[in-house]
């Protein structure tokens, strides 16, 4: 599904996206890539790194009071709320994305999850990949909610002024 996904992303988004030039993807593979099935994982997420939950556990994640990462795709941060320094989170993780105009969400997927995306201002473009040639593209506003399917690649470019990723 990656070479796929990588042959119907325009060369410019890849560019951007691995901070390269665009004539590296001159030669992209054809579809098709014969990716196999792996193996599920059997690990428990109801227990984490932080132990089992008590009465006097907190259940509230200050998102701001914790610095931003840059987004990979550049131009804009973000902020992931998970198991990972949210030990109260179990099954669910959240990360609030700022895209500049023309920012770049990377090209990504969750192999075990749906995306939800809430568009809190601006617009954006969001192309999104389902295998064997499928894609589809929209273009969202304020106030706009999306979801792709598990397992479904998908980029986003931010077009206006700050937007909310939901994952």
């Amino acid at each position: 599904m990656v070479d796929d996904w990588v042959a119907h992303t325009p060369k410019d988004i890849l560019a951007k996206n691995f901070g390269v030039n665009a004539s590296i993807f001159g030669s992209v593979p054809s579809p098709n890539p014969y990716i196999f099935n792996g193996t599920v994982s059997t690990h428990n997420v109801t227990d984490g790194p932080a132990g089992t939950l008590s009465g006097d556990a907190s259940f509230v994640y200050r998102t701001f009071q914790h610095p931003a990462e840059k987004v990979p795709g550049g131009g804009g941060e973000f902020r992931k709320i998970d198991s990972t320094n949210f030990p109260a989170s179990k099954t669910l993780a959240t990360t609030f994305v700022t895209l500049q105009p023309g920012g770049l969400r990377e090209l990504h997927w969750h192999p075990n999850a749906e995306e939800w995306l809430y568009f809190h201002q601006g617009t954006a473009r969001a192309t999104v990949f389902i295998g064997n040639g499928n894609a589809r593209t929209f273009d969202f506003r304020a106030g706009d909610t999306a979801a792709f399917p598990d397992n479904s690649g998908y980029v986003l470019v931010y077009r206006v002024t700050g937007v909310e990723d939901v994952s």
